[in-house]
C-alpha cells in the first residue's frame, strides 16, 4: 500500500499543533513516493526542533529512507 492520499493534510494539521515529540506510524507504508518524502521533510521544517519518529516502516519503505538520508533528520525506529 502507498501512503494515505491524505497524509499531507494529516501532517500539516499535525504540525500545526504538535507540542512534543510526533510518532509517525509507517507500518501500512509500502513505499513512499517523492510527493511523500517531500510532506515529512515540511513537517521537519516546520517542526525544527521537536523528536519526529518515523515508526515501523516496512524494508522498503525503510531502504528509500535511509538511501535519502532521512536517518540523520529523523529518529527511526523498527517494528518492536
Amino acid at each position: 500500500m502507498k501512503a494515505d492520499a491524505d497524509m499531507p493534510r494529516v501532517i500539516s494539521d499535525l504540525a500545526s499543533i504538535a507540542s512534543g515529540p510526533v510518532t509517525v506510524d509507517l507500518s501500512g507504508v509500502d513505499y513512499l513516493t517523492s510527493a511523500e518524502l517531500t510532506v515529512l521533510v515540511n513537517l521537519r521544517r516546520r517542526l525544527p526542533n521537536e523528536r519526529i519518529v518515523l515508526v515501523s516502516p516496512r524494508p522498503l519503505a525503510d531502504r528509500v529512507l535511509r538511501i535519502v538520508g532521512f536517518n540523520k533528520i529523523f529518529e527511526i525506529q523498527a517494528a518492536a
